[in-house]
């Protein structure tokens, strides 16, 4: 692959990559650290990417395996005792007021699902990938992708429902 190509197909990837990256990892400045490491990566393999069929894919599987194993190593240095603590959604009377924007409530939500139901979520619903992207990307079949994301969207709603329903 020219470096031509390489701005033109690959560059323009930055964006989504890096929003996927914040999503799976929630700090802004790592997941900047992770898109540069996957762009060094691919531009150092520039030859060997003319044989991938979807650079898209093939990206954002890199991004997702190298957030995974920052995840990994964040998890070793956790106790067992916070490695099974999950975050509590509770809002008081005084959050509720400084929570005026529909979107932070929504991530905040996002943040208590699975891992899994998380990444497919927001593959689909933030980076409008196809089904068929995101099952080379997850290694998962079309089904279980429907399947993953009903169940992340039932759950963001139930959630949503409980907390502002009551």
């Amino acid at each position: 692959m020219h470096s031509a190509r390489f701005k033109e197909e690959v560059i323009p990837l930055q964006n989504s990559l890096c929003r996927f990256a914040k999503g799976l990892l929630h700090d802004p400045f790592e997941a900047e650290d992770v898109v540069q490491e996957i762009l060094a990566r691919l531009w150092s393999r520039k030859d060997s990417l003319e044989s991938i069929d979807n650079i898209k894919a093939f990206a954002f599987r890199m991004t997702r395996n190298l957030c995974l194993d920052k995840i990994k190593l964040r998890k070793q240095a956790v106790s067992d005792v916070e490695k099974n603590t999950l975050p509590v959604l509770e809002f008081n009377p005084h959050e509720q007021a400084e929570i005026n924007d529909m979107a932070t409530v929504i991530q905040n939500i996002i943040r208590l699902l699975p891992e899994q139901q998380r990444m497919v979520l927001q593959l689909r619903s933030v980076e409008e990938l196809s089904f068929e992207e995101i099952e080379e990307i997850m290694e998962m079949s079309v089904n279980s992708i429907r399947v993953t994301l009903s169940r992340a969207r039932k759950t963001v709603n139930e959630i949503y429902q409980q907390h502002f329903n009551r």
